[in-house]
């Protein structure tokens, strides 16, 4: 490391995420021939959202020593790096940030992504997540920040989101994750938009953060007065005069006998819900999941993540859409609202 800078608290990374990708800006202190500060010296990169936990975590934590080794940049040391002068870098940095993040300004940008940061303490040697949310003054769009803790008087959360260099990778990446949910919930409060966040104790008494759907018209059925389920959200986009349209539900995937086979996923879902006119099955990466299942008729629509917690447990989380060929681009929406449900699903970490 070489800061040289008096300033002992830092901001080495932030990052932006929206369904898709994890936007990471890393930026660090740029001085003059005098030492003093000059500005900071930007990188962007990118990383699929639908990797692992431990992935993730390995893709940050990297991002963080890269910082740490680059320390406070003299401006001959940005030269002899890029071939550019600090100005001229940054300015093709703004535009591989938009690339990358697949849009054209930067209020497309703060729309469309959350956004959190990291804080270095230097003398501690320790990090530690801050939260962001998006404000509106006239046209113009800005984030209000606070600690890892939220804002009092808007919404806070118990425990911080602190660690060192000797953290997991896995719990890292955890924990950036559970950082952006916090980030979405104080969005979502900050709007007057409530879409609670619950904890359910599994049978193996771990604990899982869920989120409600963000949609006005699922309702919270809870476990359906059953053990197969954990939580149940019912869709009724005209109230109650009518059938739930959809479900979105977390459970023991009793069905399968704990087998997740290919065969046997796919024999029993035949059996209970007819022949397919689609259907895959495969391995993912997604959230706490590993295998995503997939079929389609007339009938239903059904999808559905799994992990084995033990030999004797499965966890699944599962959509069913009823009768999808009458309203498909609302069977569009849903299915795009099931895959940020599951991808929010987390193993309590803090």
């Amino acid at each position: 490391m070489n800061f040289q800078l008096a300033s002992k608290e830092r901001i080495p990374l932030i990052l932006y995420m929206d369904k898709k990708r994890v936007i990471s800006e890393l930026q660090s202190s740029t001085l003059k021939p005098d030492g003093n500060f000059k500005g900071y010296y930007f990188e962007y990169s990118h990383f699929e959202r639908n990797s692992s936990e431990e992935a993730f975590g390995k893709y940050v934590f990297a991002e963080l020593m890269k910082y740490n080794a680059y320390g406070d940049m003299t401006q001959e040391e940005i030269y002899n790096k890029t071939g550019m002068t600090r100005e001229e870098h940054n300015e093709k940095m703004e535009v591989l940030e938009l690339d990358l993040a697949e849009v054209k300004t930067l209020n497309q940008l703060y729309q469309k992504y959350l956004r959190c940061s990291i804080r270095y303490h230097v003398l501690e040697n320790r990090y530690e997540l801050g939260l962001s949310w998006l404000k509106h003054k006239g046209k113009e769009l800005f984030f209000e920040t606070a600690s890892s803790t939220g804002k009092p008087g808007l919404l806070t959360f118990p425990t911080p989101l602190e660690f060192d260099s000797t953290i997991a990778p896995e719990t890292l990446g955890r924990m950036v994750l559970e950082a952006f949910d916090r980030c979405q919930q104080l969005t979502d409060a900050a709007a007057g938009n409530k879409f609670e966040v619950k904890e359910l104790t599994l049978f193996d008494d771990s604990v899982l953060e869920i989120q409600m759907p963000r949609d006005k018209h699922f309702f919270d059925s809870g476990d359906m007065g059953t053990a197969e389920i954990y939580q149940m959200y019912e869709y009724f986009p005209k109230g109650d005069v009518e059938d739930a349209q959809a479900q979105f539900f977390l459970g023991i995937g009793e069905e399968l006998n704990c087998d997740i086979s290919q065969d046997n996923i796919a024999a029993v879902w035949e059996s209970n819900y007819g022949k397919a006119e689609f259907q895959e099955i495969k391995a993912v990466k997604q959230s706490i999941y590993c295998l995503r299942a997939e079929l389609r008729n007339k009938t239903i629509h059904k999808v559905s993540y799994f992990v084995k917690q033990n030999e004797e447990l499965l966890l699944e989380c599962s959509m069913e859409v009823f009768q999808p060929g009458k309203r498909k681009k609302l069977e569009e929406k849903l299915l795009e609202l099931f895959e940020e449900f599951a991808g929010r699903c987390r193993r309590k970490c803090c």
